[in-house]
Order: C-alpha cells, then sequence, then structure tokens
C-alpha cells in the first residue's frame, strides 16, 4: 500500500493507491462516499486493497466535509486529488471512475476540476471509458417524486449545506447536481464513457425511489446517449441498510462489467 499525501494548498489530502505502474495500463479511481475520520477511510482501502485489482487503483480521502460544499467549492477541493494524479492520467492508457453514496457527487466534481485544465483536460477526459455511479445522492432539492422520509433526507442534507456555506461567506451558492453535471460533461465532445448508474429504491440512506429515478433516467436519456439508470435492487446482495454490498468499488465495478460483457443477468457479489 501506498499513501499519497498532499501539501501546500493541497494540504488535508491523502490518496490511497496500490503502487502499481500506470505507464500504458488503466487506471481506476474509486470514490467512496463521505469518511469523516481517516480511520474509517483505512478500513475501507482495506477491503479496495483485499481485492487485489490489476488496474493502478486510487482512492481519495479528504479531511474536508465534501457533503456539505457547493459545486465551485467542491470542484476546487476535488482539483486537489487531480493535481496529485495528473501525471499518472497522462501516462494512463485508460481511464475508469466509479463511486458510491455521496461518491458520485464527488466523482462528477473531479471530472469537472480535469475538463478546468485547458492545457491538459481534453487530452485526459478522452481517456475516460467507464463512469460507474453506485446509490448515490442526486440533488439536494426537494422533489414531488420522493416519499416523505426521503425528501426528510434530503432536508438534512440541504441544512447542512445552507449553514456551511453561510460560514463560508456564500449566499445562494449552485449545489452539486449528478443530472446537471453529467448533462455538461457529455457536451463536451471529448469524453464519451460508458455511463451506469444503479439504484436502490429501498435505500435506506441514499434518496431513490422508483418514481424520482424514473424521472432521471428519462432526462439523462433525453441529453445523453450511451447511459444506463437501473434497478439493481434484485441483482446486487445489499447488506442490511441497503446502501451498500460490503465489497470494494473497483470489484463491484469490474463484476458489473463482466456481467455486460458475457451477457449474464445476475450480479450477486
Amino acid at each position: 500500500m501506498a499513501v499519497i499525501i498532499g501539501d501546500g494548498k493541497n494540504k488535508g489530502v491523502e490518496i490511497f493507491t496500490n503502487d502499481k505502474k500506470s505507464e500504458g495500463n488503466n487506471v481506476v479511481f474509486a470514490f467512496h462516499g463521505t469518511p469523516l475520520i481517516k480511520l474509517l477511510a483505512d478500513k475501507i482501502w482495506k477491503i479496495e486493497e483485499g481485492y487485489k485489482a490489476e488496474s493502478k487503483v486510487f482512492m481519495p480521502y479528504t479531511e474536508e466535509w465534501t457533503s456539505t460544499m457547493s459545486q465551485a467549492r467542491l470542484e476546487e477541493e476535488m482539483d486537489k486529488y487531480y493535481q496529485l494524479t495528473k501525471q499518472d492520467l497522462l501516462e494512463a492508457k485508460t481511464i475508469d471512475v466509479v463511486a458510491h453514496s455521496y461518491g458520485p457527487i464527488k466523482a462528477l466534481a473531479f471530472l469537472h476540476a480535469i475538463a478546468n485544465d485547458k492545457t491538459d483536460g481534453e487530452k485526459i477526459l478522452a481517456k475516460v471509458k467507464n463512469l460507474h455511479l453506485y446509490n448515490g445522492m442526486i440533488n439536494m432539492e426537494w422533489d414531488e417524486n420522493h416519499g416523505i422520509m426521503q425528501n426528510i433526507k434530503v432536508f438534512i442534507f440541504k441544512i447542512r449545506a445552507f449553514f456551511c456555506s453561510l460560514l463560508r461567506g456564500e449566499f445562494n451558492p449552485e449545489m452539486p447536481d449528478v443530472v446537471k453535471s453529467l448533462i455538461n460533461l457529455n457536451k463536451l465532445k471529448e469524453f464519451k464513457p460508458v455511463t451506469f448508474i444503479a439504484y436502490n429504491p429501498d435505500d435506506l440512506l441514499a434518496p431513490s425511489s422508483e418514481q424520482f429515478m424514473k424521472k432521471v433516467r428519462t432526462e439523462l436519456k433525453n441529453n445523453i446517449t450511451g447511459i444506463r439508470v437501473v434497478n439493481d435492487s434484485n441483482l446486487v446482495q445489499y447488506t442490511t441498510n441497503k446502501h451498500g454490498t460490503g465489497t470494494g468499488l473497483v470489484r463491484r465495478f469490474e463484476e458489473v462489467s463482466k456481467t455486460k460483457s458475457d451477457g449474464r443477468n445476475s450480479n450477486r457479489i
């Protein structure tokens, strides 16, 4: 195991990696939710590292409360990851991005940070072949398609972000939105990954009712080609809170990819 530790303006950022060479090979970024303490990040990495992936894996960790950040602030935070791994991304042949829980919002902000690089961003984004988002927050807005409990979850996220924005001197900032981010990224001609969004209507943590995700699916498919939005509640063995599978993101990504390539209809991991 190796850990890339940020310094200077990148202080507070660490990136776990299996330390394999990226030149000529594939790089996978695994964005988990919001580990608020290093101890939790260490435990998550042990699961990821235990899979023994052939690809070079990066798992970002930050001390910042990313779930309370505006889109602009989140892109600034994700740019720290980008700067610390840019050379690996330039050397890699292909790049895959996988994310879970609050991770999809962070992953998309990371891709926006790359797009902001006018020198090398385009060539790096062209290497992104797969973007898999699992059981994630879509946005922090109330929606009529949510149930009462789901809107309560959204309200909790929204009120936390509101007060943290005030403390930072931000007034009415634009908050992260998966649908908007995906549509904006796909306007870039060089960015055309195979995009897969998995959700579970019974998830106890992420608001993802069938009715809400139907709306999300329609909006995305009207704007993006080659995207799949899938209810995988009957395909994946979830843990007790219906939010995760208890396995690493890289393993789940490779299992899903294998399922698609060989035509199987199940993804029991």
